[in-house]
């Protein structure tokens, strides 16, 4: 049986890997370092350990659901992926995979990936986000503004029933997305930055979800923030940390 949100998500991955291996050759002209490593080997770790981890952070928030019925776990095509958990389990996917291939200089070429997938993450995101809208899910807090989006009955959080539109939650993140994408083309062909992409997309993003959280309903709570903004912060943080550092290390190369 045909299904949207699954079309959309292979097409979403699909797209990001066509676009990540041109980024790797661009790249490579600058760093041959880039050619150590063959995206077709590191993929299948990516998305065994990217949609694992995206279930499993679904499943945990929306855990009051899922624990009358175990068996609605398995069914990932009815939607229900956390980016959060996509991100955790495709870094740690990623680190056993330089772990086994390059044993010792492991962080040098972990880095180099991060990097490249990084630059693409954000176009994935935005198309995958159109899965959301065919599911009717992943939508915001009720809203009477012009392109809000119409929920059917059937699709409504229990307790908003008597509302029809919403605000596009899943259109938001895809926007904003994409621009954060044309962002990290305008730098590496204009700008002619060719690192630090993992660290941009780890403080561009953080801040992007961070202010979506505020129009989510029901969010995991873990105390004044949600768990989304918590994580946020998180990725905030590592990534102002990680452009200071790439910085510093450019001043000591340039002094």
């Amino acid at each position: 049986m045909f299904n949207l949100y699954g079309f959309t998500l292979a097409v979403a991955v699909f797209t990001a890997f066509f676009f990540a291996e041109k980024i790797q050759k661009f790249l490579a002209k600058y760093n041959k370092d880039y050619l150590s490593f063959n995206l077709d080997q590191i993929f299948p770790y990516l998305f065994l350990g990217g949609l694992i981890g995206a279930r499993a952070y679904h499943v945990i928030d929306y855990w009051f659901y899922y624990k009358y019925d175990l068996l609605k776990v398995l069914f990932v095509w009815r939607g229900g992926l956390g980016i959060f958990g996509a991100i955790v389990g495709g870094l740690l996917a990623l680190l056993i995979f330089n772990l086994l291939k390059f044993k010792a200089q492991w962080k040098k070429y972990l880095f180099l990936q991060l990097d490249i997938l990084a630059f693409c993450l954000p176009l994935a995101q935005a198309i995958g986000r159109f899965g959301n809208f065919f599911n009717q899910e992943l939508y915001g807090l009720p809203s009477s503004l012009p392109w809000a989006v119409y929920i059917k009955p059937e699709n409504r959080v229990v307790g908003l029933e008597n509302f029809s539109y919403f605000h596009p939650l899943f259109f938001y993140e895809s926007i904003l997305n994409f621009i954060l994408f044309c962002i990290f083309l305008f730098l590496l062909k204009k700008k002619k930055i060719k690192a630090g992409f993992i660290y941009i997309y780890c403080l561009s993003y953080g801040l992007i979800r961070f202010f979506l959280e505020f129009l989510r309903i029901n969010p995991w709570q873990l105390f004044f923030f949600t768990t989304g903004q918590w994580l946020s912060l998180i990725m905030i943080f590592l990534g102002i940390i990680g452009l200071i550092k790439k910085q510093e290390n450019l001043d000591n190369f340039l002094n």
